[in-house]
Parts: structure tokens; sequence; C-alpha cells
């Protein structure tokens, strides 16, 4: 059964997304020009903080106002969890698409291509079942928690979370760019740091 968050927590679980995927955006930025061999700008980096923030609220305000309507409508957890999850994947996979290209430095002008925006919300919308469920689970419990949450607990789960969305960014990142990519043992390395720095800062303001 998936985790119901009152509405006080989904508004706290707002601001957590957008704040954490604000500071850990330069991080990735970083990985992503490294993907496609190109040189990282000053440039690149505050438009990528800036294009983060909208493209992070463009997914978590629907999807998790989405969830406190039908759950004000007494749907049941379960349905609540998933078509929120399918409601912000409507809007996540082009949000997404433009926040990369404004990290890498591309055109905007370019339009999503109808096949990359099929192929990669199939991988969003499992990737985020799962992913989004254990967030879930975690902010409820750690937001409801009599105690300071230790450390030690908030690294275990935020590499937790990283274990479970890694093989879905490897293959949405391969659908987003039309160029070849080499996924390495420091590409790893990266990923790790950039997920991992982004969970422990949500599961850190979650609790702020």
């Amino acid at each position: 059964m998936a985790t119901t968050l009152t509405e006080n927590q989904h508004r706290n679980v707002i601001k957590a997304k957008i704040g954490s995927f604000m500071l850990s955006s330069p991080i990735d930025t970083w990985r992503q020009n490294k993907l496609l061999s190109r040189p990282l700008t000053a440039r690149k980096v505050v438009n990528s903080v800036v294009s983060s923030s909208i493209a992070s609220a463009m997914i978590s305000v629907p999807c998790h106002y989405s969830m406190i309507h039908l759950d004000q409508a007494k749907v049941g957890g379960m349905v609540s969890f998933v078509v929120g999850i399918m409601v912000a994947n409507v809007f996540k996979v082009p949000a997404v698409f433009y926040h990369k290209r404004c990290q890498v430095g591309a055109s905007l002008c370019k339009r999503l291509p109808v096949k990359v925006w099929k192929n990669v919300i199939r991988l969003s919308i499992v990737e985020d079942l799962i992913e989004e469920g254990a967030k879930n689970h975690f902010s409820k419990s750690n937001m409801e928690s009599c105690e300071d949450i230790k450390g030690h607990t908030v690294l275990a789960q935020a590499a937790f979370m990283f274990i479970l969305a890694y093989p879905f960014d490897i293959l949405k990142n391969k659908n987003y760019y039309s160029t070849a990519i080499k996924f390495s043992k420091k590409d790893f390395l990266k990923k790790a740091l950039y997920k991992n720095v982004q969970n422990v800062a949500f599961l850190s303001l979650i609790q702020a």
C-alpha cells in the first residue's frame, strides 16, 4: 500500500523537492556536460539552477496537489499515488528535456520528439512509482518521528533511493540525447555524488 501523506506533508515535500533539485543542479550540470564532452561554463551552471527550479515545480506541484485532492475525495491512497505519478509525468518529460538542454547549452527551440516522449515516459512512470514510493515512505516516517533523524540514517535512505533510480537514469539519458553516450565508472561516481547530495538535501529539508 502507498504511503499517504497529509496535506501539510505534501506541501513540505514540494518545497523540499524544489530546494534539493536546485542545490544539486550544479553537480548534475557538470555530469551532463562530461557525458556529452562539452565544456562546463558559469553560464550553464546559473541557467541550470534557474531551469531546475522551474522544472521541479512543474513536476512536483501537479503531482502532489493531484494526490491531495484525490485523498480528500477518499479514492484510496494507492489510486491517488498512481494518478499523481501519471499526472506528474505528463509535465516531467518535457520539463526535464528542456532542463537538460539548458544544462548543456543547447538550443531551446528544438521540439521534444514524439518518439523520445513515448520512450521516456514509460521508463519515468515505472521509476517514479518505485522511487517516489520510497521517498514518500521516508518523508512521512522522518516528519512524524519524535526524535531527530541520525545522519547515518539519512545517508542510508539517500543511498537506497539512488540505487533504485540509477538504472532508469541511464536508459532515459540514452533517449534524451540523440548522440551516443558511454557510461563509465566515473559517470557512476558523478551520478552517485549528484543523486546522494540531492537526496540528503531533500531529507534534510523536509525536517527543517
